[in-house]
């Protein structure tokens, strides 16, 4: 089963395309068969792309800061060229998503649906530098992949999943007693 996963942010595409050879998880995280990142940090750049695959690394500038035509060129990588893993983009079976915000009705990897996407969408106010962003990402992918099926995997799951007494944090707001002088 081979599994590419996408973790969108502001200045940052990240990327991994994984294969899973046996039918059962594997204890202890499989390396990355191709890696690939997208930095649009620099002010007045377009965006730089690096992949690495094939016990090698590339770097290519893009054209561009649309985030569309970026992800379409870092998706190419993976079937053309000499960063090239796969022969058909056919050959993903599933894409994994990480999405920032899931409010209170997403507590585990949720299967991309219409309603998850309106929900992503409603839940913008909650996270509005990452939402976005990460629904762009789930629609550019489909437009790429068309019906591979997508997944995702909320950090508010992640967190849903602590021990209260961990997940809750306490400030003392204490005043600081003032100090005699002399």
């Amino acid at each position: 089963m081979k599994i590419l996963v996408l973790n969108a942010g502001s200045s940052s595409q990240k990327s991994c395309l994984y294969e899973l050879t046996e039918n059962r998880l594997q204890e202890s995280k499989p390396k990355p068969k191709w890696e690939a990142h997208i930095d649009w940090t620099m002010v007045g750049e377009k965006g730089e792309l690096t992949v690495i695959s094939n016990n090698k690394k590339w770097q290519f500038n893009l054209t561009d800061n649309d985030r569309q035509k970026a992800l379409f060129s870092m998706v190419k990588t993976l079937v053309e060229g000499e960063s090239k893993i796969i022969d058909d983009l056919n050959e993903i079976d599933i894409v994994g998503h990480r999405v920032v915000h899931g409010g209170n009705k997403y507590s585990q990897p949720t299967l991309i649906t219409p309603e998850v996407k309106k929900e992503i969408k409603q839940l913008f106010p909650l996270a509005p530098v990452h939402n976005p962003i990460n629904l762009q990402g789930i629609e550019i992918i489909e437009n790429i992949l068309g019906n591979v099926p997508q997944v995702a995997v909320f950090d508010t799951a992640f967190h849903s999943q602590k021990p209260l007494k961990s997940a809750i944090y306490r400030c003392s707001l204490r005043r600081p007693t003032a100090m005699p002088m002399g």
